[in-house]
C-alpha cells in the first residue's frame, strides 16, 4: 500500500518519534534502506548550538511498555548536522522530517535555514518537557508559538508541523494549535512526553536530570488519543495529524486513527529490538492494520528496569587509574553481555563483568563516574541492571582467538571460560600501555594459552611482547601454530585495536568467523536513545555488543 505525505509518495504511514532510535544518521539511513513500514523519517531535535544533554541514566523503564527519558535535547547543533545531512542520501520514496528547537525564534529559524537545502520538511519542537528555555517553555503560551512558528513560515516554504505538549488543558491544547496553524503550521504532531517526573529505586531519584523525566509508552496512550482528538476538533480534516504516545498494536493505531490522527509515531514499542525485529514488528503491525490481524504483539520485547543492590566487598587498584571492584553477589548474566553500574546521585556506566559470582568490574578511571566507582570503599552502595545485549551461542565453537585490549579484555573472560568448559581449543591475546594495566585472561582456567603485548615492554611471564595485541596477534598468526578451519575470533577493545585486529583476521578466516565488540559510546542499554550506532547503522546495545566487522563502503 502507498501513501502521501504533503504530495511526496511515501513507503509507509509511521515514522519513529524524534529522539528515538534513530538519533544518528547511519541509523536513520538504516533504517530508511531496511523499513519500507517507515515512510516519514523524523530526526533528533537539532538547536543552533550543540548540546551534551544530561548525564546518564538518561532513560528508566518505569514498568513494562513504559519508559522515563530526560536526555536534554542532546545534539551536535545546525551546522555539523546539516554537514552529516549534506552527506546522506535516502530513498526517494521517503520524508525527511527534521525536528528543530530553539530558545528564541531566530534561533529556530537559524536552523531551518541550515538544514532547508537537506529536509523536506519541519517539525517545529513546542513540547519537549525537561529542557528550561525550550520546546515545552515555549509551546506552552499560543502567542510564542505563533510568533515562532510564524517566523519559521516566512523563511521556508517547506511544510511546516508542530509538536505539541500533552501537558496543559484540553482548550489550552486547541487554543495553541489553532495558533499554529493561523502562523502557517501546516499540520500538527501529538503528543510527546508526559510530564516531567521524579522517579525513584529505593528512595534514590533515577535520573541524573533534577527535575526528573517525563514518561512515554503505554501509560500515556488513552492521554495521546485524547490530544489527538481535541486537536482534530479545532482543524480541518485536510490538517495532517501525525499521532503518537503508547502505540504497540493495531488496534492502539485504529484508536488514533479514529480520534483523527493520519500518520502515527511508533517509538517505545520498539525498547529493546534489533534492527532485523523492528523490521519484523513493522511488517507484521502493518500487515495487521490491513486483514485485522494481531500478529504483531509477539515482537514486543519484555522490559523492565531490572536493578539490583550490591555492596562493594573488594576493591583492588592494580595501577592508580584501574580498579578491580568486587561485589557481595553474584550476578546472572551469558557470554557477550553486559551490564549497567549506577551510584545514586552520581551517574551510570556501562561495563562487562570479568566474573558472575561474584560479580566483579574492572574500571578505567575516565570521567567523573567511572572515577568514583574505581576509588568506592568498601561497604559503597550500587546497582547493577541488566543484563543487556545479546548473549553469544558458543556451543558449536571448537576453536577460538580472544583479542582484548585495555578493560575490554573484561568482556572475554565469560566467553573464555564458556569456551574452555565447552572443551574448545581457546588462544587469547592482551594488550595494555604497561603491566600495570594488564587484565590477566589467563587466569579463567587452567591450560589456557594467553600471549601478552604492552606499548613498553614490560612483563614477566614467559610470553610477552613490546608493542600492539594486534601486531603480537600478526606475528603468531604467522607462525600458524594455532589457526584451523571453522577458528572464530572474537575482539574487544579499543577501535583502533579492533580495526586493527579485523583488517589480520580477515586475512585468514570468512568476516562472518569474527565477532567484535567495540568499547563505544552505550548510554541506555534498551535500544532508544540510539547513541550507540555504529558506522553501519546498527546499535550496539541491541544488534550486539558482538558483531561481525562493520560493512565500511555500506553506508
Amino acid at each position: 500500500m502507498r501513501h502521501k505525505f504533503f504530495g511526496k509518495e511515501i513507503s509507509g504511514p509511521f515514522t519513529i518519534p524524534s529522539g528515538i532510535i534513530t538519533t544518528e544518521i547511519p541509523t536513520l539511513k538504516r533504517i530508511a534502506e531496511d523499513v519500507p513500514q517507515v515512510g516519514i523519517l523524523t530526526t533528533k531535535s537539532i538547536g543552533r548550538y550543540p548540546r551534551d544533554g544530561n548525564r546518564e541514566p538518561i532513560v528508566h523503564c518505569v514498568w513494562h511498555g513504559a519508559f522515563a527519558n530526560a536526555v536534554g535535547l542532546r545534539n551536535p547543533g545546525a551546522d555539523v548536522f546539516a554537514k552529516k545531512l549534506s552527506e546522506l542520501e535516502l530513498p526517494r520514496d521517503k520524508f525527511l522530517l527534521a525536528s528543530v528547537f530553539g530558545a528564541r525564534a531566530d534561533e529556530m529559524v537559524y536552523v531551518v535555514e541550515r538544514l532547508e537545502p537537506y529536509a523536506d520538511g519541519f517539525e517545529l519542537n513546542y513540547s519537549c518537557p525537561h529542557s528550561p528555555g525550550h520546546g515545552a517553555s515555549i509551546g506552552h503560551h499560543p502567542d510564542s508559538v505563533s510568533e515562532f512558528t510564524h517566523a519559521v513560515r516566512k523563511k521556508t516554504d517547506r511544510p511546516i508541523i508542530a509538536k505539541l505538549s500533552p501537558n496543559l488543558e484540553h482548550g489550552q491544547i486547541q487554543a495553541i494549535a489553532r495558533a499554529a496553524v493561523d502562523a502557517g503550521a501546516d499540520g500538527i504532531t501529538a503528543i510527546n512526553t508526559v510530564g516531567p517526573d521524579v522517579y525513584r529505586i529505593n528512595g534514590h531519584p533515577i535520573l541524573t536530570n533534577p527535575a526528573g523525566g517525563s514518561l512515554s509508552g503505554s501509560g500515556i496512550k488513552n492521554r495521546g488519543i485524547e490530544v489527538v482528538k481535541a486537536i482534530r476538533k479545532v482543524t480541518s480534516p485536510k490538517t495532517p495529524i501525525i499521532g503518537m504516545g503508547g502505540i504497540a498494536t493495531a488496534a492502539d493505531i485504529m484508536e488514533y486513527k479514529n480520534a483523527g490522527a493520519d500518520y502515527f509515531g511508533i517509538g517505545t514499542a520498539l525498547a529493546g529490538m534489533g534492527t532485523k525485529q523492528i523490521a519484523q514488528y513493522l511488517a507484521a503491525l502493518e500487515n495487521d492494520l490491513e486483514h485485522g490481524t494481531n500478529e504483531a504483539q509477539q515482537y514486543l520485547v519484555s522490559m523492565e528496569s531490572g536493578h539490583r543492590k550490591f555492596r562493594v566487598r573488594a576493591n583492588r587498584r592494580p595501577a592508580d587509574d584501574l580498579s578491580v571492584i568486587e561485589l557481595d553477589d553474584g550476578f546472572e548474566i551469558e557470554p557477550g553481555q553486559f551490564v549497567f553500574a549506577w551510584i545514586p546521585g552520581v551517574g551510570e556506566k556501562p561495563y562487562s563483568l570479568l566474573y558472575d559470582d561474584p560479580a566483579k568490574i574492572a574500571v578505567q578511571k575516565r570521567g567523573q563516574f567511572s572515577a568514583a566507582l574505581a576509588n568506592a570503599e568498601e561497604g559503597t552502595e550500587l546497582y547493577l541492571r541488566g543484563p543487556c545485549g545479546n548473549p553469544l551461542d558458543l556451543d558449536g565453537v571448537k576453536r577460538a582467538v580472544l583479542v582484548g585490549g585495555g578493560t575490554g579484555t573484561a568482556a572475554l573472560f565469560l566467553i573464555a571460560r564458556q569456551l574452555v568448559e565447552n572443551g574448545a581449543d581457546v588462544y587469547g591475546f592482551v594488550g595494555a600501555k604497561d603491566r600495570e594495566h594488564l587484565i590477566y585472561l589467563h587466569s579463567v582456567a587452567e591450560g589456557f594459552y594467553v600471549s601478552y603485548a604492552t606499548d613498553d615492554g614490560s612483563f614477566f611471564f614467559t610470553k610477552y611482547y613490546k608493542g600492539t595485541v594486534a601486531e603480537l596477534l600478526e606475528k603468531e598468526i604467522k607462525k600458524g601454530n594455532f589457526l584451523a578451519q571453522g577458528t572464530v575470533f572474537f575482539n574487544c577493545g579499543p577501535d583502533a585495536m579492533i580495526r586493527a585486529a579485523e583488517a589480520i583476521e580477515r586475512g585468514y578466516v570468512p568476516q562472518e568467523q569474527i565477532l567484535s565488540s567495540n568499547e563505544g559510546l552505550t548510554m541506555c542499554g534498551y535500544g532508544l536513545c540510539g547513541a550507540c550506532a555504529r558506522e553501519d547503522g546498527l546499535r550496539l546495545c541491541v544488534d550486539g555488543p558482538f558483531m561481525n566487522p562493520i560493512e565500511q563502503n555500506k553506508y
